[in-house]
């Protein structure tokens, strides 16, 4: 199992085991809104909840950061297998920079926020709802799981996404120190399979003096793939799996 996993489980287990005091206890609707008993139950999720959010940010955040660190890296490396060496590249290496770049206009932290809050309140209808009309314990815990198992809370979807931008970012962030005297070129790959979206089909194999944007059918313009701006930047983006290659020529 996993640190996320564990983490998971650990929220999903405080939170069934509130709710089975509720079962246990033998409690109708009413007598669940007496006393402020709801609103307890409530601020124990909230809790829980937070704790989950908080291991699975950590871990999230310490990923991208190895990501960021390794592709700089490896493009480093690249360089130098064509005899250019960046002395003294490593030191300005930023991954904190990289990682706190908003995108969509919010940083990915502030999403998995939004994620948490959304979460809270599902779980706290299904549980109202559940007791209010008359749902078995054993169905209750079978929703409550398939909240715990959206991506909501997986957060799955953020993960992939901004590994692949600091990915991206740890990149550039090398190319950017580039001679212009080098003449540098960049070139736009696809995964090349049945899952690319089309509007990146064509954008495969284009390749164009590093510093200029790549402009997709969509209208996005940016230096590299993840690295999209426009109106259209999301779509172009999310689950996107392009990346970019340096072209010295």
């Amino acid at each position: 199992m996993t640190d996320k996993q564990k983490a998971i489980k650990k929220a999903y287990d405080e939170i069934t085991a509130q709710a089975a005091k509720i079962y246990g206890n033998d409690w109708t609707y009413s007598d669940l809104m007496k006393f402020s008993r709801f609103t307890k139950l409530e601020k124990s999720m909230q809790k829980s909840i937070g704790k989950m959010y908080k291991e699975i940010r950590g871990l999230i955040d310490s990923d991208l950061n190895i990501a960021y660190l390794e592709s700089a890296t490896k493009e480093v490396d690249t360089l130098s297998e064509y005899g250019l060496r960046l002395v003294g590249i490593k030191k300005v290496f930023d991954a904190k920079a990289a990682i706190e770049v908003p995108f969509g206009g919010v940083v990915w932290y502030e999403r998995l926020g939004q994620n948490a809050d959304e979460v809270l309140v599902d779980l706290s209808n299904t549980i109202r709802s559940g007791i209010y009309n008359g749902v078995s314990y054993s169905n209750m815990t079978k929703e409550l799981q398939g909240i715990f198992g959206s991506d909501k809370v997986l957060n799955d979807t953020i993960a992939r996404t901004e590994t692949r931008r600091v990915i991206s970012v740890g990149q550039t962030d090398v190319l950017d120190k580039v001679p212009e005297s080098v003449g540098l070129l960049k070139k736009w790959v696809s995964v090349k399979d049945e899952r690319v979206r089309s509007s990146h089909q064509s954008m495969n194999g284009k390749t164009i003096p590093y510093d200029e944007d790549f402009v997709t059918p969509l209208g996005s313009k940016g230096k590299a793939p993840m690295q999209l701006k426009g109106a259209n930047a999301k779509a172009d983006s999310i689950n996107c799996r392009c990346v970019l290659r340096s072209v010295i020529p």
